[in-house]
Parts: C-alpha cells; structure tokens; sequence
C-alpha cells in the first residue's frame, strides 16, 4: 500500500543519504584537492576514495547482520537483546575500525603502488596522506552502526538527522577550513574530522537523554513506553474493557487481559498525559 511504501521511503531514507554522503565526499574532496595539490593530489585522494567504499561496506555488514535482531527485539520491547546486540556490534566496529587503521598505516606503500606508478608525485602524496586519512575509518565504522541503530529502531528521523550531519553539514566545512588550520595534511584529515564531530554530537543526544530520563524525568520512559504498548494491546485484544471502569485484570498480556501491575503503570501513563497536555489544553481555549 502506500502507506507501507511511504514508511520504507522514511526508514530508509537515512540509507539513501548515506549513499548520497560518499558522492559528497568525492566531489567536495576533489574540488578542494585540485584547488591545494593539483592533479597530482586528485590522483592521490582517488586511492582514498576507492578505501571509503570498502571502509562503508564493513560498516553496512554490521549493521545489516544486526538490523532483524534489534528491530525484532524492539518489536517485542525487549531491550536487553537490544543492549546485548548493540554491545556486539560496537565492539565489532570497533575492531575492524582499528583492523582498517592498522592495515593502511602498514601497507600504504603496497596500496599506493597498487594504483600509482612508483615514486612518482601522486604516489608520494598518497603514501605521506593515506595512513592520516585511515583514522577516519574507525569513526566511520561506529558512526554507520549507531545510525543503524537508530534505524532498527524506527527512529528514522535521528538516524537521518545523524547521516546528514556526517556527510554534509560537517564535511563540507572540514574540508575548506582543516587546509586553512593545517596545510595539506588538513585535506586529508577531513574526513575524520566530520566523523568524530557527528560522534559528538551521539555521545551528546545519548548522555542528555540518559540525563533527563534519569535525573529529571525518573521512569517517564519507560511509563510512555509502557503506555503506547498497552494502548496498542486494548485496542487489539481487550477493547471492550475502555468502556467499563478500570481494574486489575488478571491473566497475561496480549491475550484479552492485564496484569494488576502493568494496569496500573497505564493508570500513571494516562494521568500524566490529562494534567500535561489535556488540562493545559483546556485551559488555553
């Protein structure tokens, strides 16, 4: 229907910007390193270029081999398979964004001379630039398994805001002002500028979050979380029960009955939302 093809365009829209995002790096870069190096320097940031693909496709198989777990998880509102899975795939973009690191600072020589002639300028340039660009691919490989955390769990609209941050609000910036501050290995460090500022910006969403839930709002989440869960559920399994006074049912969820404790929560959840929105509604008109 189309409803279900409009949800699939915004799930993955963040997708589609993170295609978008390598084209963008290409041109920016290679406009900013004609601009400094000349051709030669293009030549040099094209062996670049043909890493950040492979750089992506690491990030992308982690976060595609995890998606159907997590979003499963999600679906069932069970967040410690969600925290275990997400524990793995940090720990295994990690890993590999420390591999791809290693792997370009030892070998930069045998990829450079596997796209350049030897001792040429081009192949200077890439050989002095590759191991500083490498550091960018441990952040890359974090930032794409967050983002694709974000849209495992329907939160299509983060994980869109976080690609687009990544790939263009801090990248086109990076890549005129890094030359400035930095000569030429400014150029080539850009990219893992960008990279690190969009993990900022996470790590910064993430610990505001954890901060209000915890310290300002207690238990609001999970009171909300609990709320929507249990609507969804009378509206399937238990309907005729919103027309009759509200009690402890006893029984399992999901299957036309609510436990006294759960009822109770869905209480909370609907007071809060009389005497934060309804009241205040009223009032107003």
């Amino acid at each position: 229907s189309l409803r279900n093809i409009g949800y699939q365009i915004r799930v993955g829209g963040s997708a589609f910007l993170g295609e978008i995002a390598i084209s963008a790096i290409i041109i920016i870069g290679n406009y900013q390193f004609m601009r400094y190096l000349g051709e030669d320097g293009v030549a040099a940031f094209s062996v670049g270029c043909y890493m950040t693909p492979i750089c992506f496709m690491f990030g992308n198989a982690i976060v595609q081999s995890s998606q159907p777990i997590i979003s499963f998880a999600h679906g069932q509102g069970n967040h410690h398979r969600i925290v275990s899975a997400m524990r793995i795939d940090i720990i295994t973009a990690v890993l590999c964004g420390i591999g791809g690191m290693v792997f370009v600072w030892l070998a930069s020589e045998w990829v450079s001379s596997t796209f350049l002639p030897n001792g040429c300028k081009a192949w200077e340039l890439c050989n002095h630039g590759l191991p500083i660009f490498g550091i960018s691919f441990l952040f890359v490989i974090i930032n794409l398994t967050l983002i694709g955390y974000y849209q495992s769990t329907e939160k299509s609209t983060l994980a869109t805001i976080f690609t687009f941050l990544r790939g263009v609000f801090f990248m086109l910036p990076s890549f005129i002002l890094m030359p400035i501050w930095l000569g030429t290995d400014g150029l080539w460090l850009s990219q893992c500028v960008s990279e690190i500022a969009t993990l900022m910006c996470i790590s910064w969403f993430l610990l505001i979050r954890k901060w209000l839930m915890v310290c300002v709002f207690p238990g609001l989440e999970d009171v909300l979380a609990n709320f929507l869960l249990l609507t969804s559920i009378l509206m399937r399994d238990d309907f005729p029960t919103l027309e009759r006074p509200m009690k402890a049912y006893s029984g399992n969820v999901g299957e036309g009955h609510l436990r006294q404790s759960v009822t109770l929560c869905m209480n909370s959840a609907v007071l809060i939302i009389i005497g934060v929105i309804v009241l205040p509604t009223r009032s107003w008109g």
